[in-house]
């Protein structure tokens, strides 16, 4: 998987075919503010905060979503894509790992459901749509951001996208059956549907 889709490269040039400096440069602070590494530094005492508070579950299940991010040295190391070379696309931030799959997009989409689901069930079902709407475009523009960069291609964002859905799945179906089996949570949290 180390050449290119044609895809890839297309995709690639339509998304950079503008690159005025203040997009650049707002691009590039949102590939700094939307990293993964961030948000996991920022759980911390968010993690701290519930158990202090007494909802273990809560925090256990935010420790466990975001250890998803786990699948990306794994799956980079084991496929070895190359990042996109100067040669074939402008490339704005030089990084060295391997490519495949965007660590950016998988932890996006983790962030985004774990934001959802600690926040969705103090508000309104009325206003959800907003949440889903924020979250969505969140995800979208980590995805333009890291093609708009050259630090990825296009399949590499889908692949983490793809990723990041799957380990939601999982972990919701394996808490789904925890809680089934074992009965209501200590705290205020509910069981995944």
């Amino acid at each position: 998987m180390s050449v290119p889709w044609p895809i890839d490269i297309s995709v690639s040039h339509f998304i950079q075919s503008a690159q005025p400096a203040w997009l650049t440069a707002a691009m590039k602070f949102f590939g700094i503010i939307s990293a993964p590494e961030l948000y996991l530094v920022l759980a911390v005492p968010v993690i701290a905060y519930l158990i202090f508070q007494g909802k273990k579950n809560t925090a256990v299940c935010i420790i466990i979503f975001f250890s998803g991010n786990a699948i990306i040295p794994l799956a980079k190391f084991l496929i070895g894509r190359p990042r996109p070379t100067a040669y074939v696309v402008n490339v704005l931030e030089r990084i060295t790992s391997p490519s495949f799959p965007s660590g950016h997009a998988l932890g996006a989409v983790l962030l985004v459901f774990t934001l959802l689901y600690c926040i969705l069930p103090h508000v309104h079902k009325g206003r959800h749509w907003l949440l889903y709407l924020a979250g969505t475009i969140y995800i979208l523009l980590v995805g333009y951001d890291r093609v708009y960069l050259g630090v990825h291609w296009m399949s590499d964002v889908l692949a983490g996208y793809i990723c990041g859905g799957l380990w939601i799945a999982t972990v919701l179906y394996v808490l789904k059956v925890r809680f089934t089996q074992t009965g209501k949570a200590n705290d205020t949290s509910e069981p995944p549907k």
